[in-house]
């Protein structure tokens, strides 16, 4: 699995002083919507040694490492990390790893 973030991604980071991207899983259950979604999350040095103590899987990457919270996950060959901006809340898109595949 190779895992790459991009140049707005990795720029932001160093900006931040983050240390990393948390990828976890999120279950909504209700009457009509029981699905499992990726979540994701910056991470800073005190919570990343928090992570890695957990047992965490950690994998390196361009900037940082992403920490995998969530056991069963589904990768791809190619995992991507982007940096999305919602009328300026700042997001991280992911491509190459889903909750779960038909």
């Amino acid at each position: 699995m190779h895992i790459s973030f991009d140049q707005k991604l990795q720029d932001y980071m160093r900006k931040k002083g983050f240390a990393g991207i948390a990828v976890s899983t999120v279950s909504a259950i209700g009457c009509c919507a029981d699905t499992t979604e990726l979540a994701t999350r910056f991470v800073r040095d005190d919570e990343a040694a928090r992570l890695k103590a957990r047992g965490c899987g950690v994998h390196t990457a361009d900037v940082g490492e992403v920490f995998i919270e969530t056991k069963g996950l589904h990768y791809d060959d190619k995992v991507t990390f982007s940096l999305r901006n919602f009328f300026g809340a700042k997001d991280v898109r992911v491509k190459g790893i889903s909750a779960w595949k038909l």
